[in-house]
């Protein structure tokens, strides 16, 4: 990731070998917001990324390009879950906190 743009997207979506990390840095003053289609490290796609501080939940809907088993986590909790994915097969989270 390059520039402000690729710093702003690793704050909300982190990828490295076999784990995605959601909202690892989420400024605070992002209270509510959503991203769709950013393409993660290992060859997944997050398409619609959801986060809302007031009601406490996180939504994602991740699609892998190949079969794989991954670990997400989401950075203001301490929750994870490993998912195993088909290849483009979504595959819908809720992470609450």
């Amino acid at each position: 990731a390059i520039g402000c743009l690729g710093i702003v997207n690793e704050s909300l979506i982190y990828s490295y070998n076999d784990k995605i990390e959601l909202l690892p840095a989420v400024p605070k003053s992002f209270k509510n917001g959503e991203i769709a289609g950013i393409r993660t490290r290992n060859r997944c796609i997050i398409e619609s990324l959801i986060w809302d501080f007031e009601n406490s939940v996180i939504i994602a809907t991740v699609t892998s390009e190949i079969n794989q088993t991954l670990t997400i986590s989401c950075g203001l909790t301490e929750d994870e879950e490993e998912i195993t994915f088909e290849a483009n097969n979504p595959r819908t989270l809720e992470f609450t906190f």
